[in-house]
C-alpha cells in the first residue's frame, strides 16, 4: 500500500494526473459477488437485476465508463 499511495502522491505531483487508489479485502469474495450476481440475473430476467459490489463502489467514481445498470441492488452476502 505503501508504493501504491508513493505512486499516487508522484502521478498527482509531477504528472498532474488525478488517481484514486483502492484497498480490496478479498479477491475472492468480488469474484464469487459477481458470479452470484451474474447468475441471479441469468436465472431473474423479469426482476431486478442485481449489482456486483464493485460495480457499485466505481459507479460515482470519475472517468468510470459510462455504461452502468439501471437498477442497483446489492446481491445478498
Amino acid at each position: 500500500m505503501p508504493l501504491a499511495l508513493a505512486a499516487q502522491r508522484i502521478l498527482g505531483e509531477e504528472w498532474d494526473v488525478a488517481a484514486d487508489v483502492w484497498s480490496v479485502p478479498g479477491w475472492v469474495g468480488l469474484h464469487r459477488d459477481g458470479n452470484d450476481c451474474d447468475a441471479w440475473n441469468r436465472m431473474h430476467p423479469t426482476d431486478d437485476q442485481r449489482t456486483p459490489i464493485v460495480t457499485e463502489a466505481l459507479a460515482d467514481a470519475e472517468g468510470r465508463s459510462s455504461r452502468s445498470p439501471t437498477t442497483r441492488r446489492r446481491c445478498p452476502d
